[in-house]
């Protein structure tokens, strides 16, 4: 026979709880969504909606020059992914049970970049179905169809640190490199069964954990795993595609104060030819790193002692070889160049005379073929001019 409500006192009425994602953190308690399920016994099956290269690490750059904001770039998006699910019915007796908990499943879903931490997307997810025995033989099976939508918030990104921050760096604001997230939602639940059911509530919360690679192409890779309400998880894996272009950081270049004008003399100078900037450091990096060596400072300090009381402009630049993605040796090149900025910075000398530029993979000295040459080509250089 087929019992349209839950006897009180045999099973909790579960209750669910789902943590939206809008400009903070809301609260926002909800009825789970559960399923009773008849077999040709006067005995019934409760099954609940699922619970279900050099340069590899970008670090945020110091205080090189100031770095002007860039506008999250907003972009749909569209992934499908496969998975599998464990389906976790409860029964009001020992003689109906689920004999197959296991499954697979497949999904789809879209969605849309609201800012640097936060994105909205709209799912639909086919988890395979819960096999039903009575007495330990097999008497069909409830299938499980489950959609709605989702808040994404993205926490950690390998290139930018905390979602949170104001660091107009890549990473979240791209969504490249590896990036953390969680999600919570709410959504509906569906069943098709040979045997009859009834459905206590379609609605269900849902809550999730994952992991996301982004490509600068605007391809990325997801690993995670959801809950839906309490008796059910699905673990999938995804790939997804995002549409549009992205904003440009603006180049990297501290300006120099500006100056007082003076009156104009009577008669008009012969303007002086122009100077050819001169090479006063170089400067080599270890692989994949940005910080300063014992030698590297020592020669440093005696640029140091011979500039500190002139009015030269420094030049810096930053330099990596040709190993690993070209976006992001532009980084690290910007984060060896900041690293140099910095310590003159310290040691007194004025930020106006400093200028501070990047030029990744793109100037080599020597042949990246070779050890020696990569090298050569992972330095800093400073002009004077």
């Amino acid at each position: 026979m087929s019992v349209a409500t839950r006897p009180a006192g045999l099973f909790p009425c579960s209750q669910c709880v789902v943590v939206t994602l809008l400009g903070g953190v809301g609260i926002v308690a909800l009825a789970s969504a559960d399923t009773l399920i008849s077999g040709s016994a006067p005995m019934s099956v409760i099954v609940k909606p699922l619970n279900d290269a050099d340069d590899q690490q970008a670090v945020p750059s110091g205080g090189a020059a100031a770095v002007e904001e860039v506008d999250f770039s907003q972009r749909f998006y569209f992934g499908v992914g496969a998975g599998a699910s464990r389906l976790e019915p409860l029964s009001r007796n020992d003689a109906l049970t689920v004999g197959d908990e296991f499954d697979t499943g497949i999904h789809v879903y879209g969605g849309y970049d609201l800012n640097r931490w936060l994105s909205a997307e709209v799912y639909f997810a086919d988890l395979g179905a819960a096999g039903i025995d009575f007495l330990d033989n097999p008497v069909g099976e409830v299938d499980y169809q489950v959609y709605g939508i989702n808040a994404v918030g993205y926490l950690l990104n390998s290139q930018s640190g905390l979602g949170v921050s104001s660091s107009s760096d890549n990473g979240l604001w791209r969504r490249e490199g590896l990036s953390l997230y969680v999600k919570a939602g709410i959504g509906g639940l569906s069943n098709d069964s040979n045997v009859s059911f009834n459905q206590d509530y379609e609605i269900h919360a849902n809550f999730g954990a994952g992991m996301e690679y982004g490509f600068s192409n605007g391809l990325a890779l997801r690993a995670d795993l959801t809950s839906y309400d309490t008796d059910a998880q699905y673990a999938s894996i995804s790939i997804l595609k995002r549409f549009g272009s992205v904003s440009e950081p603006v180049e990297r270049v501290q300006q120099p104060k500006a100056a007082t004008a003076a009156p104009a003399p009577a008669a008009a100078p012969v303007p002086a030819p122009p100077v050819e900037p001169q090479l006063v450091m170089a400067n080599q990096f270890a692989f994949d790193d940005a910080s300063l060596s014992a030698e590297t400072q020592a020669t440093i300090d005696a640029l140091i002692r011979d500039e500190r009381d002139t009015n030269s402009i420094l030049l810096i630049e930053g330099h990596t070889d040709w190993t690993g993605p070209e976006a992001y040796n532009q980084t690290l090149s910007e984060r060896r160049a900041d690293t140099v900025y910095n310590y003159l910075i310290e040691a007194g000398i004025e930020p106006s005379r400093l200028r501070v530029r990047g030029y990744g993979e793109s100037q080599p000295i020597s042949s990246n073929d070779t050890a020696a040459g990569r090298a050569d080509n992972r330095r800093t250089e400073v002009f004077k001019r």
